[in-house]
């Protein structure tokens, strides 16, 4: 097995830009914890481009579980990726929410050593993570609050159904309130809607998506509204790169911010890419150019 000084200089020859999340590997080795090590190399084989080193990274992690008899369960170890990778998400998320998207290091030293026997998620870092959803859920209320429903000249959700059929329906079954007040239902039973909608219209049911996201992780349901949604956040290619760009014209600085910050924590790799690039430009104004960003021509 590698010994500590080993691993510390294979991980120094990897880019300077990474040494933000060896803060929390030092606060565990400092404390004489070898799973510090462990984290760095699982965070490294989640993000690194080279499958090498991800593969490099694998091997390694495992001899420092079998070295140690850790098993700390890949649920607490996916929680800790996760809390990490969301650190960034603090700096332009409101004062009142910015603690929940922070590395909590404490709590984490704390409870992942009373939990080691057991393999599914230490329930502190359950609670940990339902307070990233709530702190989410309120964030995304208020970038997107009073957002208007769309107008006769614009396709309810009901109306992007119908047109996905070729056919057509008046808004009679629409929800014409706050967005906040849609039915998940509504999503539900229109889940192939959302490409044949404006950019008025995704204004208003992108937030209620997100929500409903977030809330319903699991939901057994058909899931192609989530994933549609998924896809509707990554860069378009050809001809529809300008058709995305008119869509999203709509969603103004602090929008585009709860948007990348959704992201990070659904999980969605390709659409956290796109979105930090315009989140990192914007953080001291808005940029003009930003969809140039999101979509590099």
């Amino acid at each position: 097995m590698r010994g500590h000084d080993e691993l510390v200089a294979y991980l120094q020859q990897l880019p300077d830009d990474w040494d933000s999340w060896l803060v929390f590997a030092d606060a565990l080795a400092e404390a004489g914890d070898a799973r510090g090590e462990l984290l760095v190399l699982e965070h490294r084989l989640a993000t690194h481009p080279d499958p090498d080193v991800r593969w490099e990274a694998d091997v390694l992690a495992d001899e420092w579980l079998e070295a140690y008899g850790y098993d700390i369960g890949d649920d607490n170890r996916d929680a800790c990726v996760w809390f990490r990778d969301l650190a960034p998400v603090a700096a332009r998320a409101p004062a009142d929410l910015a603690p929940a998207f922070a590395r909590p290091l404490a709590q984490l030293l704390a409870l992942l050593a009373t939990d080691q026997d057991h393999p599914h998620m230490s329930p502190v870092l359950a609670l940990q993570r339902e307070r990233v959803i709530r702190a989410m859920l309120a964030w995304i209320d208020r970038a997107f609050d009073g957002i208007p429903v769309p107008g006769k000249n614009h396709r309810t959700i009901h109306q992007a159904e119908a047109a996905d059929n070729h056919d057509g329906c008046d808004r009679s079954r629409d929800h014409l309130g706050r967005w906040q007040d849609l039915p998940d239902e509504h999503l539900l039973v229109n889940q192939w809607a959302l490409p044949h909608l404006d950019g008025v219209g995704l204004h208003y049911y992108a937030p209620a998506v997100m929500s409903f996201a977030l809330r319903h992780p699991h939901h057994e349901r058909d899931t192609w509204i989530t994933q549609s949604f998924e896809f509707t956040l990554v860069p378009s290619k050809g001809d529809l790169r300008a058709y995305q760009e008119s869509r999203f014209e709509r969603f103004d600085r602090a929008q585009r911010a709860a948007i990348y910050a959704f992201t990070r924590v659904a999980g969605h790799r390709d659409g956290a890419a796109a979105w930090q690039r315009v989140f990192e430009a914007e953080r001291d104004g808005e940029r003009a150019d930003w969809f140039d960003l999101f979509s590099p021509r």
